[in-house]
């Protein structure tokens, strides 16, 4: 009898196991759909901030036009960049399925920062959603991003305050973090400077620096690219061209570790770089985390650039 016994409860635990491995696979299987919906194009996710910091350089070493990789990601998956929705005129905007309205604010040079993020401002990395907009950067979880509007609604009515360069936890499912980027107190450079062609005024050559901090993403460097004039009213007035386009620099800077005030200086960089492209970009150094550990600044040095439009050239030195 306790023979019986013992063997229908064995049965009675392997059933049970045998239910709990199969519950265990739906709910892979539910989270595996999950994170491919949300990656369908849409976000990029990463594991870990060792993935993305080993992507970046991988990105960066390969001297990839980052444009037109979005243009590639679009036809590939549907993701557009933040780089992209930045970069196209209203004829492609219909294409991209973009609306103005809907488009994040993100006031930044770096191009790789622009390209990692979609149209909303995201990138999902271990787990969590870095979302920037405006003057913040929002990090939650899938699925909570209604929340930020009850922020924004506390904030513009002054019951919530946040400093510049300044986490707080707004609830368990949101943190936001004010970056303060562009701001001449907080010495964060955002140079952006025009020259233009004297046989054709309807094109310019941008120069930019740039050093921000973005709490989950930092860096530093510079670009040169060439834009030119297109009539329209509700989308980009000012679009990207293929060029010839140069930046040379020699820039000696700082990396200071975030909320203290150690700096290390970093090696002086010199190079001369040159291509037929939408833009001629260096980073010259960036990292990622939470917090992303160093905020770069410049401490002296040049940035030389140089464009050519159909026989007609532009160049401009900026020192920094």
């Amino acid at each position: 009898m306790n023979r019986y016994l013992l063997l229908l409860m064995l049965s009675i635990l392997t059933v049970a196991c045998q239910s709990n491995e199969d519950e265990n696979i739906i709910e892979k299987e539910k989270l595996t759909n999950e994170v491919l919906s949300r990656a369908d194009g849409r976000i990029l996710s990463f594991s870990s901030f060792k993935e993305l910091e080993i992507f970046i350089k991988e990105s960066i070493e390969s001297g990839q036009d980052l444009i037109e990789l979005s243009k590639s990601d679009f036809d590939r998956s549907g993701r557009v960049s933040l780089l992209l929705a930045y970069n196209i005129e209203a004829e492609e905007a219909e294409r991209y399925q973009l609306n103005k309205k809907e488009i994040v604010e993100v006031n930044s040079s770096d191009s790789m920062l622009l390209y990692l993020l979609n149209k909303n401002g995201e990138i999902s990395i271990e787990g969590a959603i870095y979302r920037i907009d405006g003057e913040f950067v929002y990090t939650y979880k899938h699925g909570n991003e209604n929340v930020i509007e009850s922020f924004l609604l506390d904030y513009k009515v002054g019951k919530i305050k946040v400093s510049d360069q300044k986490m707080i936890t707004y609830n368990k499912f949101l943190k936001v973090y004010k970056h303060g980027n562009n701001k001449k107190e907080f010495s964060s450079r955002g140079i952006v400077r025009h020259e233009s062609f004297s046989n054709d005024r309807s094109v310019k050559m941008r120069l930019e620096q740039f050093d921000q901090h973005w709490y989950f993403y930092s860096s530093i460097g510079a670009k040169t690219k060439t834009e030119q004039y297109r009539k329209v009213w509700f989308w980009n007035a000012w679009v990207t061209v293929k060029t010839n386009n140069r930046l040379k620099f020699g820039v000696a800077y700082q990396a200071k570790i975030v909320g203290t005030n150690i700096r290390m200086n970093r090696s002086p960089l010199f190079d001369n770089i040159s291509n037929h492209t939408n833009e001629v970009m260096k980073i010259y150094e960036f990292c990622v985390g939470a917090p992303a550990l160093f905020h770069y600044t410049a401490v002296e040095g040049y940035t030389e650039h140089w464009a050519e439009w159909y026989g007609n050239t532009a160049f401009k030195v900026v020192n920094y």
